[in-house]
């Protein structure tokens, strides 16, 4: 329930950061989140590629995952992920 309460109050500004409206829902939260480090013209689908790939530094993954949960209550398992995580391999860990 968190998420989706903290979801819906903060999607107005994340749509508006990322150029367009997301669905009510933490994958679109997720891929928000990790777009905000690609520079702004970055058009390609994110999931398949390596966080480390995408220019996102352990740091900037660490305040990534620190932000989503306590600013959406999506909970990242940090301790089952590696250099070469996708944005797609933890939108599976979070739909199970």
């Amino acid at each position: 329930m968190r998420t989706k309460i903290f979801a819906t109050s903060r999607m107005q500004g994340i749509a508006a950061k990322t150029g367009g409206p997301l669905e009510n829902n933490p994958s679109d939260i997720v891929r928000a989140e990790f777009r905000k480090y690609l520079f702004k013209g970055y058009q390609k689908d994110i999931d398949d590629i390596p966080i480390s790939e995408l220019g996102v530094d352990s740091l900037a993954f660490m305040e990534i995952v620190i932000r989503l949960d306590e600013d959406f209550g999506i909970v990242i398992p940090i301790d089952k992920l590696d250099n070469e995580v996708t944005v797609r391999d933890i939108i599976g860990f979070l739909e199970g």
